[in-house]
């Protein structure tokens, strides 16, 4: 009756794990890392929601920087410069850790971040930041 939920337990582990066939015909199979029956029928319902949503709407799922880093590194783990993406990552993360997703995907969010700032807005300094793409160089290029 368990596995008609979806969520079920294995006899060798402690963790309650999820299986379902989301609308794109992909096959999901996996531990859901708690012990609580509730958060894993939880966990179910977001990969369906984020399934059907994709698969009706064409929206993706939103995603937190965490949640981009480790999708990203995932995809990264077999280039020779792995460690140096990896550490980049690491060295980003102070700044861009708290990062969600944004509902409105417009230069007011960036604006209101806090590393953020508009260009030609004052940057604390007094100095306002310049536009480059108002100023041409030397040779008249942009």
């Amino acid at each position: 009756m368990a596995r008609a939920t979806g969520v079920y337990r294995r006899a060798n582990s402690r963790y309650w794990w999820i299986a379902t066939t989301l609308p794109d015909g992909q096959r999901i199979r996996q531990s859901t890392g708690t012990e609580d029956r509730k958060e894993a029928e939880a966990l179910l319902a977001k990969f369906k929601l984020e399934a059907f949503r994709a698969a009706n709407f064409g929206m993706k799922p939103e995603r937190s920087w965490q949640e981009a880093v480790v999708r990203y590194l995932a995809s990264k783990s077999h280039l020779r410069s792995f460690k140096d993406v990896r550490r980049i990552c690491r060295r980003l993360d102070p700044y861009l850790g708290t990062l969600q997703p944004a509902r409105d995907h417009g230069r007011r969010d960036l604006a209101h971040h806090p590393g953020g700032v508009e260009a030609g807005q004052p940057t604390g300094d007094g100095e306002p930041l310049a536009r480059h793409d108002s100023q041409p160089v030397a040779d008249g290029t942009r």
